[in-house]
C-alpha cells in the first residue's frame, strides 16, 4: 500500500519555563512525555498553567489525531485463501477507523505513525482466519461471515476502533478460470440429458433406415443375380459387366483388362517353361519314343499325349443318357441350376484316385502338387468349369478324400493329402465310390439329363495290399448289371509286373497302362500331365457337341496288353 495514515502527528520538545499547551482542534489529541518516562494528558487543565508536580519533568509534546478515517483497500499482496489453500479470493473492503480517545496514550507508547498500516496488517490476516474456511465455490459465504465478524467495533493495538468493515470477495483468475469449466461441464451434462432423448430417436429412425435401405440393396442384388444367371462370367465378361456399371471408368477398365492379359500371357509363358521342363525331363530320362518324337512335332512342343487307343462305342441298349424318369428324382437333393437357367450340353464326371505312397517318399509332393495343378486347370476357363465335375481322392491304408465331385473354382484350395500309414488297399475306395455314385449322378441328372457316364482314372504306384477283398469291390462298383452308373476305369500303374492288376482294374483291356519299373517321379508326372489333357480336350468336345468320346492314353506308358512293356 502507497497511502499512509498517520496517527502521531507530531513530538516536539518542551523548555523548562514553556507553559503546557492543550490541543488547538477537537480531533487531536495532546500527550506529554516526562522526564521519568511517564505520559500524561492534559484534559481540564488550561493554557498558561502547569501542575505544581510537573515542574521541570516535561521533556517532550505529542499530539495524537483522533479523527475518523474512512479507506477502500485490496488486499493483493497477501489474498486471503480459500480452503485448501490452493485457491485464492479477491478482497475488496471499506473500512473506517479512529483512535480511542481514552487509549491515547498507546498510539505514543507504541509509536504508531501509519494508522491504515496497522489496520490492513490486522484484517490480512483476520480475514485470512475467516476465509480458508470455506472452499473457493462458497465466495459468497465467505463474504457474509467477515462482514458479520466485523460488524461492531473492534480493537485493534489497543487503541484504534475499527468501526467499519465492509468486504467484498470473489474468486481469483486461477479460480474463476476452475469453475468457469466446472459450470460449463455441468451445463454440457445438463444440456447432454435434456438431449437423450432427441438423440435416441433419431438413432433409431436411422437404423430404420438403414435397415430399409439394406432390404432394398439385397432385393437389387438378388434381381442382378437372376439376370446374368445365364450370362458367362469368365474374367473378359466380368471386366465387361464393370464397364457397364460405370461407362465413365473407361480409362481404368482398359487398363484392369491389360493387366489381366498381362497375366495370361505370364501364366501361359510359365506354362510353357514347365512344358519344357519336363521334355527335357523325359528326354534326360530317356523315356521318349518315336512316336512321342511325332506328336510333339504336331502339337508344337505342348504337353504330349501319345494316341493308344479310342473308347469302343456304348452298346445300343446303353441308356444312359435318356432323360431321368420323374420316379427317380432324387428326394431332397436341389437342383444345382436355376430353371430359367440355360441347359448344359452335358456333364462329364470324373474321379481321380491316387495311390498316396507310404512314408517319406518324393512322389508325396508330386502328388500333392498334380492334384492342385489338375483343380486349377479345370478351373481356369469357365467353359469347361461348367461341364466338368471333378473329384479328387487318395488311397493309403484307407481312403483319403481330398475334394468330392463338385465344379472346381478358380484359388480353391485342397485339403492337404498326407502320407499314407502303410501299404495302400483299393477296396475302401471303390466301396466310398459305389455308395456315393447314386447320389452324385442323380443330382447331375436333375442338372441335366445330358450326364456322361462316369470315369476314374486310376494312378497306382505299387500293388494293392487287399488282394482278397480289392477285386469284390472293384466288381460292385463296375458291374453294369447290378451298378446303372457303373464308370468306365483307366488304370495306371508302375512296372512291368503290375499289368495283371492294371487289366483286372481297367474296365476295358485297351484302358490299362503301364510305366517302367523305378520310374515312380516320372509316371505322377505323365499321369497328372495326361489326367489333365483328357478331361479338357473331354470337356471341350461335350461343349463343341461332339458325341464320340476319342481317348489317348499317357505318353511315357504303354499298353498293359503289349508283351514288351518296356517303352524304350
Amino acid at each position: 500500500m502507497t497511502n499512509q495514515v498517520p496517527l502521531l502527528l507530531s513530538a516536539e520538545p518542551v523548555g523548562r519555563l514553556q507553559s503546557l499547551q492543550r490541543a488547538v482542534t477537537p480531533n487531536v489529541a495532546v500527550v506529554y512525555g516526562l522526564a521519568d518516562g511517564n505520559l500524561y494528558v492534559p484534559h481540564a487543565a488550561g493554557p498558561g498553567r502547569r501542575p505544581n508536580n510537573l515542574n521541570g519533568r516535561v521533556r517532550t509534546r505529542y499530539e495524537v489525531d483522533l479523527s475518523s478515517h474512512t479507506h477502500n483497500i485490496e488486499l493483493r499482496t497477501m489474498p486471503p485463501p480459500a480452503q485448501g489453500g490452493v485457491y485464492y479470493f479477491q478482497a475488496a473492503l471499506t473500512i473506517g477507523f479512529r483512535v480511542d480517545p481514552s487509549r491515547v496514550k498507546d498510539v505514543v507508547l507504541n509509536d504508531i505513525r501509519d494508522g491504515l498500516g496497522v489496520v490492513s496488517t490486522f484484517l490480512i490476516h483476520a480475514v485470512a482466519d475467516i476465509t480458508e474456511r470455506f472452499p473457493i465455490e462458497k465466495a459468497q459465504a465467505a463474504q457474509e461471515a467477515v462482514n458479520k465478524q466485523f460488524r461492531g467495533v473492534t480493537k485493534i493495538g489497543g487503541c484504534i476502533d475499527l468501526f467499519l468493515c465492509r468486504a467484498r470477495l470473489a474468486p481469483d483468475q486461477a479460480a474463476q478460470e476452475h469453475l468457469r469449466a466446472i459450470e460449463t461441464a455441468r451445463r454440457e451434462n445438463t444440456l447432454g440429458a435434456a438431449r437423450h432423448d432427441t438423440d435416441r430417436d433419431t438413432t433409431n429412425r436411422t437404423n430404420e433406415l438403414d435397415v430399409v435401405r439394406q432390404m432394398h440393396e439385397l432385393d437389387r442384388n438378388e434381381r442382378e443375380r437372376i439376370a446374368l444367371q445365364g450370362r458367362p462370367m469368365n474374367i473378359q465378361d466380368m471386366v465387361m459387366l464393370h464397364l457397364e456399371r460405370n461407362p465413365g471408368d473407361t480409362l481404368e477398365t482398359l487398363k484392369m483388362l491389360a493387366e489381366l492379359q498381362a497375366a495370361q500371357i505370364e501364366r501361359d509363358d510359365a506354362e510353357r517353361a514347365r512344358a519344357e521342363e519336363r521334355l527335357r525331363f523325359m528326354v534326360e530320362q530317356k523315356l521318349l519314343q518315336a512316336v512321342d518324337v511325332e506328336k510333339m512335332r504336331r502339337e508344337a512342343l505342348t504337353p504330349v499325349m501319345q494316341p493308344v487307343a479310342s473308347l469302343a462305342p456304348a452298346p445300343a441298349d446303353d441308356d444312359w443318357d435318356e432323360p431321368l424318369p420323374p420316379s427317380a428324382a432324387v428326394s431332397g437333393v436341389p437342383s444345382p441350376r436355376p430353371p430359367d437357367e440355360p441347359a448344359l450340353p452335358g456333364v462329364i464326371p470324373v474321379y481321380v484316385l491316387v495311390d498316396v505312397p507310404f512314408g517319406a517318399n518324393g512322389s508325396l509332393s508330386l502328388i500333392r502338387d498334380g492334384l492342385a495343378d489338375l483343380s486349377e486347370a479345370v478351373a481356369a476357363d469357365p467353359r469347361i468349369a461348367a461341364v466338368v465335375r471333378l473329384g479328387l481322392l487318395g488311397c493309403g491304408d484307407g481312403l483319403a478324400l481330398v475334394s468330392p465331385l463338385s465344379r472346381r473354382r478358380p484359388g480353391a484350395m485342397l485339403p492337404r493329402i498326407a502320407a499314407a500309414a502303410g501299404r495302400s488297399r483299393l477296396a475302401p475306395a471303390f466301396t466310398w465310390l459305389t455308395e456315393h455314385l447314386d447320389t452324385d449322378m442323380l443330382a447331375l441328372k436333375q442338372e441335366t439329363p445330358s450326364t456322361r457316364r462316369p470315369q476314374v482314372l486310376l494312378l497306382s504306384l505299387s500293388e494293392p495290399a487287399d488282394p482278397t477283398f480289392w477285386p469284390d469291390a472293384h466288381r460292385a462298383l463296375v458291374d453294369r448289371a447290378v451298378q446303372r452308373f457303373a464308370p468306365d476305369v483307366v488304370a495306371c500303374g508302375l512296372g512291368a509286373a503290375a499289368a495283371p492288376t492294371m487289366r483286372r482294374l481297367a474296365t476295358r483291356p485297351e484302358l490299362a497302362f503301364v510305366a517302367p519299373a523305378g520310374s515312380a517321379t516320372a509316371a505322377v508326372n505323365y499321369f497328372f500331365a495326361f489326367a489333365r489333357d483328357h478331361i479338357l480336350r473331354y470337356g471341350q468336345a461335350v461343349l463343341d457337341g461332339d458325341q464320340a468320346a476319342n481317348f489317348r492314353g499317357p505318353a511315357g506308358f504303354v499298353p498293359a496288353t503289349e508283351p514288351d512293356l518296356d517303352p524304350r
